[in-house]
């Protein structure tokens, strides 16, 4: 049976224009030069009151902590824009700087109480594309680059970003399986007779079991917390420069380096955490997070694609514009 995507409506590029601003920017420039490999903190007794590269970076933790909670209080009154009666057959480009005709803020619930269907998971995709947009205007180093480049990471990195939030947020819910923001899930399977609704159990048949398996487990052995979650979404937000202009792989290269030094030096100040050696090999395995969201990327563009090549799942023109390959992933 084919799922159907909320009622069409007649969605015009010409006249809709980017949103105001709604968030405050994290601000973490850094007015000296950037470390790109780890270095270690003066040891005790040493030379510790000396001004350091470092130095500029204390405040960034503290800063994405700010801004995340400005995301996940965001949220739209009533007579804004209702995602629920409306397609959004719109390109990409046009939806992430109006994330307004997207869907409307609603509250982002972590609750995990009701089987997902696939209007569900529309929605739900909706509204963790207004996030990501809401989210990456609030970046200082994002905003400061060219608006085309902008495009190609936001367009490169959403579906990956999107996985490592999913991750947490069904850690957090206790939920095994996918859990959605909208208080929905789709149930693991693992050897049970499926439950979920049939029309997501091909869609998510190998997604949901590498989620759980390659991320939620080992995130919940590891301990980890929300700030580790929040710097390494930015380090996925920044991991890839394909694709950019020469002027935009150097700021991505100088981003993504000097949030990997602000993770390594939160990670040395964890309780649990004793010595250099043990915070490199903590950093090593968030660091290989990435290509397990990367991964699910590719299964999920390969998901999308087949369910509505078949008629299974109706997606409209935005979601089957996120996830087809671009020439730049293509050319990776």
């Amino acid at each position: 049976m084919r799922a159907a995507r909320p009622d069409s409506n007649s969605n015009s590029n010409s006249s809709i224009q980017p949103d105001p601003p709604i968030l405050d920017r994290v601000s973490t420039a850094v007015q000296t030069e950037i470390w790109l490999v780890v270095k270690e903190e003066p040891s005790p007794g040493g030379f510790s009151d000396l001004p350091s590269p470092l130095d500029d970076l204390e405040g960034i933790p503290e800063a994405l902590l700010a801004l995340e909670a400005q995301c996940q209080t965001l949220i739209d009154s009533p007579d804004v824009f209702l995602p629920t009666t409306n397609a959004v057959d719109l390109p990409f480009e046009v939806a992430f700087r109006r994330p307004s005709v997207v869907a409307r803020r609603t509250e982002l619930r972590q609750t995990a109480l009701r089987v997902m269907t696939a209007h569900d998971l529309i929605l739900a995709w909706r509204r963790s594309f207004v996030l990501f947009a809401d989210w990456t205007h609030g970046i200082d180093e994002f905003n400061q680059l060219r608006s085309d480049d902008q495009m190609v990471i936001a367009k490169n990195r959403f579906i990956p970003w999107s996985w490592w939030i999913t991750a947490w947020r069904s850690l957090k819910a206790g939920c095994d399986g996918i859990c959605c923001p909208n208080g929905t899930f789709h149930p693991r399977v693992n050897g049970k007779n499926p439950t979920g609704d049939p029309n997501l159990n091909e869609f998510f048949k190998d997604i949901c079991e590498r989620m759980v398996q390659n991320l939620v487990a080992p995130m919940r052995e590891m301990n980890i917390d929300e700030m580790e979650v929040c710097l390494v979404k930015v380090i996925t937000l920044f991991c890839e420069d394909v694709g950019l202009s020469p002027s935009g792989k150097r700021k991505v290269a100088e981003t993504r380096e000097k949030y990997i030094q602000v993770l390594y030096r939160y990670i040395r100040r964890r309780n649990d955490v004793s010595s250099p050696s043990e915070a490199a090999s903590r950093l090593a395995k968030l660091m290989l997070f990435l290509s397990t969201v990367t991964s699910l990327h590719h299964i999920m563009n390969d998901s999308v694609q087949f369910t509505s090549l078949f008629n299974i799942i109706d997606w409209d023109g935005l979601t089957r514009d996120a996830h087809k390959l671009t020439p730049s992933a293509q050319a990776k």
